[in-house]
């Protein structure tokens, strides 16, 4: 082997090394966030239960005041509402029971997160030069995916923001009787049109978002063709939504009003269609590329 072609190996490996060294500074600032995520959790879990055990009390000791006031009426009575306060406390000690459970669970989360932390800085240390290519590879192919699960993520929020902006218009628009005079649907008139205007703006963020997934190649993603065409479906019918809306909004001038609940409702049909085509979108899962490398090389036997 020449000089050169050592000097290109050597520069891959380093070049590999470097991007091995940032991704381990992402997978600690990664872990961080979540230990400090669980600590918060915790925190929480920690408030939670002293309230439950104040409330507790606080219960026990209004049961004990509203016993004694029972027990001047009848001793069958008194016994009825001991069997009462019992029933009460059992309830109550068993959400105390099931918060400090949670408790102990994020203790162990933490305390795992912190081993398995460890565990990968230290196996990262050891790898191979080879490895260190192989996992590089793969850890693109893993963000790849990543940034494709985002964008499909972005579409059903924008979807279902605008079906549900679409359906806020609902109450405003059957207030506006057919044959009234403008003046005296002057204040659903105007939520009406301030809402349109919020549809409009939806539609153009679900229409990026849908123009966002035909960037994507098929090497990004096993469900990038299924999801694109999905995209493309929901895009004509934001397309719909919009035509039909603008009709629906030049009613709003009309004076007497003429037929804007009958417009709205051909916006229903479209925003309905719409709900459809959202609820097709295939699940898109994390192949885990990296992951997957290295267990099958353990299952094999191979050095890391």
């Amino acid at each position: 082997m020449n000089a050169s072609r050592q000097k290109e190996i050597l520069e891959a490996i380093q070049r590999e090394e470097q991007a091995l060294r940032n991704q381990k500074n992402a997978y600690e600032e990664e872990l961080m966030t979540r230990e400090k995520i669980d600590q918060e959790m915790l925190k929480q879990a920690y408030e939670n239960k002293n309230h439950i055990e104040e409330t507790i009390f606080a219960e026990i000791d209004a049961l004990k005041e509203k016993n004694v006031r029972f027990q001047e009426k009848c001793h069958n009575e008194r016994k009825q509402f001991g069997l009462k306060i019992w029933k009460t406390v059992e309830e109550n000690n068993a959400d105390v029971l099931n918060e400090m459970q949670r408790t102990n669970e994020i203790k162990l989360g933490n305390q795992q997160n912190k081993v398995d932390r460890e565990l990968r800085m230290h196996a990262l240390e050891q790898w191979t030069p080879e490895t260190k290519v192989y996992v590089g590879n793969e850890l693109k192919k893993d963000r790849k995916e990543a940034v494709f699960i985002v964008a499909v993520k972005r579409i059903v929020s924008a979807g279902q923001d605008l079906t549900d902006e679409v359906d806020s218009l609902a109450d405003h628009t059957f207030e506006l009787t057919t044959g009234c005079k403008r003046s005296a649907l002057e204040s659903d008139i105007g939520l009406c049109e301030h809402i349109v205007s919020m549809i409009i703006s939806k539609i153009a963020e679900l229409q990026d978002r849908c123009l966002e997934i035909s960037i994507f190649c098929t090497t990004d993603h096993t469900m990038v063709k299924p999801v694109q065409k999905n995209a493309e479906e929901i895009g004509k019918s934001a397309r719909e939504i919009l035509m039909h809306l603008e009709r629906f909004q030049v009613s709003l001038s009309d004076d007497p009003n003429t037929n804007s609940i009958k417009l709205f409702e051909s916006v229903q049909t479209k925003n309905d269609r719409l709900k459809r085509m959202i609820k097709l979108i295939p699940d898109v899962t994390e192949t885990n590329y990296a992951v997957t490398y290295l267990k099958k090389r353990i299952e094999n036997g191979m050095d890391l």
